[in-house]
């Protein structure tokens, strides 16, 4: 009885951390995109401020 009841709580154990390696790897890909997107939002911006400062100083 007593081994059953291990060999359950060891199955929820390995279910949730599978669950949760799952869920962090998503989040950590989709912070990698927003990361990427915000530096290239950065960088685009940055362009267009500069083109616009070489503008007006023409």
């Amino acid at each position: 009885m007593r081994f059953a009841e291990f060999q359950r709580a060891l199955a929820v154990a390995a279910t949730v951390s599978c669950v949760a390696k799952s869920f962090i790897s998503k989040v950590d890909s989709f912070l990698k995109c927003k990361v990427a997107d915000i530096a290239l939002v950065c960088v685009c911006t940055g362009e267009i401020m500069i083109m616009h400062a070489n503008l007006l100083k023409l």
